[in-house]
């Protein structure tokens, strides 16, 4: 047998070209079934001869040509990966991709899924194999999309992840469509520093003037927002209060400049930053006078300037809560909070004034709250003295002494 070998071995691939040409020629079925049957013939007797990765590449290629795409594409890949390198190696590689292509024209359904996961894992395996192919960025990148499509976010992210570390580097719109998944992953995962850095990576690879620009831009501005309502939740004001900042600076759309402004002026309160938080708030009620959100300044204003002792502008401020609000107990409080206030001004008209508009909203409550009563009039009887308004103090004296009386 040993001195036979060469000898069939040398029929064997006479018959395999023979049919193949034949084959090629004239387009019979039966001679690409002899050609296919006298080539796994070869092989299958011969796995060790020198010729063995060119026969099983011609295999392939035969396959191919009449359509048996799924053997084809199982060939290709033995040539391409399970033998050392060859030069058909890599061609072989490339020629599976394009086997995968064609079976999926023709599926659908659970079927379509199927063969796109393969195709992607070809594709994946073409890259990592053969890295410096020029084709390799544009495999990864339909792999990459192709994984998306399919939901297979953390598969995509990763395929996207190998096209961003090609070297040579991936063309500028490979590399788009690998930051954009890397961005979308990111963000539905809620990495939003990520998600941030990635959409201006796809912004920079992007112009301007492109469709798609606008909805970058405002998913990078969003990705912004996220990172200060975790920072917010984790406790974190300072840091929130940067992202909210940043967001009033760069939103296009102003409802939500509007609101993270006063997102940062509120985390600004909360983090006890009085002047930052003072300066925030005063340009939101210039800026935006119609806001539904104005209310809501007037208390946060208010505290900010007591905290920095600037008490004749906290007075003013809760005279406002105390003309704006609906709630009655809440405006006759901010009124006795407004005359503290420009007490500690040295306003004692002011306060003076803020104290009887205070009396006047208590004493028509049912029951009069008494004690509130004679300790308000008792600050005035004070004010009184200060000022050395003998008829007035004599007044109050009989007012509190009346009001004693008759409780």
């Amino acid at each position: 047998w040993a001195a036979c070998q060469p000898l069939v071995q040398t029929h064997l691939a006479s018959l395999a070209q023979h049919y193949h040409a034949t084959a090629q020629k004239e387009k019979r079925p039966e001679d690409y079934r002899e050609a296919v049957r006298w080539y796994r013939e070869l092989l299958n007797s011969f796995p060790f001869d020198a010729k063995v990765v060119q026969n099983n590449f011609l295999l392939a290629e035969l396959l191919f040509e009449q359509g048996q795409f799924a053997d084809a594409v199982v060939e290709y890949e033995k040539v391409a990966y399970s033998y050392p390198k060859t030069p058909n190696a890599v061609e072989a590689g490339y020629a599976a991709l394009l086997g995968h292509a064609q079976l999926q024209k023709a599926a659908d359904g659970l079927d379509l899924a199927r063969l796109r996961r393969a195709a992607v894992n070809s594709a994946s395996r073409f890259a990592q194999t053969f890295p410096a192919d020029p084709r390799s960025g544009i495999v990864l990148t339909d792999a990459a999309e192709q994984l998306y499509a399919l939901n297979d976010a953390d598969q995509a992210n990763r395929v996207a992840l190998q096209i961003l570390d090609l070297k040579p580097p991936a063309t500028d719109a490979q590399r788009r469509v690998a930051w954009g998944i890397v961005a979308n992953t990111a963000f539905k995962r809620g990495a939003y520093s990520l998600s941030e850095q990635a959409y201006s990576k796809v912004l920079q690879l992007t112009p301007q003037q492109d469709p798609g620009y606008k909805d970058l831009y405002e998913s990078q501005v969003v990705s912004i927002y996220k990172q200060g309502e975790q920072a917010k939740t984790d406790g974190h004001l300072k840091e929130a209060a940067e992202h909210f900042t940043r967001v009033s600076k760069m939103a296009t759309q102003p409802a939500m400049r509007a609101n993270a402004q006063f997102d940062a002026a509120a985390a600004l309160v909360g983090n006890k930053q009085w002047a930052e938080a003072e300066t925030m708030l005063v340009d939101f009620r210039q800026r935006y006078p119609q806001h539904a959100l104005q209310p809501d300044i007037t208390p946060k204003l208010a505290l900010a300037y007591s905290e920095q002792s600037k008490w004749a502008l906290a007075a003013t401020e809760m005279e406002r809560l105390s003309a704006i609000s609906k709630d009655p107990a809440i405006a006759r409080d901010a009124m006795l909070q407004a005359a503290t206030f420009h007490e500690k001004a040295g306003s004692r008209a002011a306060s003076t004034k803020a104290y009887e508009r205070y009396l006047a909203q208590t004493l028509v409550l049912k029951p009069v709250p008494l004690l509130q009563v004679i300790e308000v009039r008792a600050r005035l009887l004070n004010l009184a003295k200060q000022d050395g308004n003998a008829k007035r103090e004599l007044a109050l004296q009989k007012d509190i002494y009346d009001t004693d009386r008759n409780g």
